[in-house]
Parts: C-alpha cells; structure tokens; sequence
C-alpha cells in the first residue's frame, strides 16, 4: 500500500506503475480504440475494442500529465491558432502548422508525409487517414 497526500488528509491505496511513452498517439472510432505505437524500429497502428470514454479519459490523463486543464478539447483550429512549436518526437521527423492555409503536416521518420486541411469534410478526409493506418507499419531507415 502507498500513502498518497491530497489536500491535507493522507489517502491509503494501491498504486500500480504504467508506462505510456510508446503510445505516439490515440484516436476512436466505431467503437475501437486505435493506437500509434512506437515498435523501436517501426510504428504499428493497432485498434482494440473500448468506448469512447476510455479514448476521453486517456486524453484527460495525457492533459493532467502534462499540466494541461484536464477538461480541454483541442481542436484542428485550437491547433492553427498556436504558435509554431518545434516537437521532439521520436516517431516524427517534423509538424509543421501552416496558419494561413490552415493545415496541420506530419512528416514521419519513415518519410511518410500526411496533410490534414480544416475544411467541411474534415471527418471524411480524418477517416481517410484512419482507414489508411490500418496496415501502416513505418520502417526506420538509416540516412
């Protein structure tokens, strides 16, 4: 048992250790909870059976971890209206926001580039890339 101090009173539970750092990133969708996850010499996309709360209380966990507010919903234009931040991601080469055309790029080690436009068909173009992952398995090469 661990003693955990919260607001002044100690609280006696069970702790377990987890280690998320492989997910790269999360999506749902029909029911299924799909998973980029960083295989050291690739990146496999996978999907498992989950509601759609498991995908929101993954994020909330996520924004807690990283002092974000737990409740907040980033969108595609939340995105476009951030400054351009460089990210130190081992599975990304780049992202690159472009705030005039209002598109998000992701170029990955493997050279695999994808665009994603904010436009009136952003969910069909979002499930465009989803089913395009389904089989994605992104190699590391040597440069």
């Amino acid at each position: 048992m661990n003693y955990v101090k919260a607001n002044s009173r100690t609280i006696k539970m069970k702790l377990s250790k987890i280690d998320l750092s492989n997910i790269v990133a999360i999506n749902h969708s029909q029911d299924k909870l799909g998973l980029l996850i960083d295989r050291g010499s690739e990146v496999e996309y996978l999907e498992i059976p989950a509601p759609r709360a498991a995908y929101q209380g993954l994020n909330q966990v996520a924004n807690l971890a990283n002092k974000i507010s737990p409740l907040a919903t980033p969108t595609l234009s939340d995105a476009l209206n951030i400054p351009n931040q460089p990210k130190s991601v081992s599975y990304g080469a780049s992202i690159e926001v472009d705030q005039l055309k209002k598109v998000v790029r992701v170029e990955l080690s493997c050279e695999l580039v994808y665009s994603l436009e904010e436009s009136g068909d952003f969910e069909e173009e979002y499930d465009d890339f989803e089913d395009f992952d389904e089989d994605f398995h992104c190699e590391e090469q040597d440069y």
